[in-house]
C-alpha cells in the first residue's frame, strides 16, 4: 500500500494461484501506484473462487503503456473478474 513502482521491459508469465479464495493478481498485485510499460503479462492463472485479475490486479493507480496483457485465466466458480486485468482503482 502506498508504494510507487514501474515495470519496464519485463515478461511476467506462468504465475499460478491455487485455492485463491479472495486472493488477487496471479501475475501482479498492486495497491499503490504502478506503471507497466513495454512489458508482457501472459499465461498467469487463478483457480478456486472469488478471484480478481489473473494477469494484473490493481486497487490503486495503474498506468499501462505499450504493453500486452493476454492469455491469462480465471478457472473458478464464484465471483471472478478480469482474466487479464481487474482494476478497482484508477486506470490511466
Amino acid at each position: 500500500t502506498g508504494v510507487t513502482a514501474t515495470l519496464n521491459g519485463l515478461t511476467i508469465s506462468n504465475g499460478r494461484l491455487s485455492n485463491a479464495g479472495g486472493n488477487s493478481g496471479a501475475g501482479v498485485n498492486s495497491s499503490g501506484t504502478l506503471t507497466v510499460s513495454n512489458s508482457v503479462i501472459t499465461g498467469n492463472s487463478m483457480t478456486n473462487g472469488n478471484s480478481f485479475g489473473g494477469g494484473i490486479f490493481s486497487n490503486g493507480v495503474l498506468t499501462v503503456i505499450d504493453s500486452t496483457i493476454s492469455g491469462n485465466s480465471l478457472n473458478a466458480a464464484g465471483q471472478n473478474t478480469g482474466c487479464g486485468l481487474s482494476n478497482f482503482g484508477t486506470l490511466v
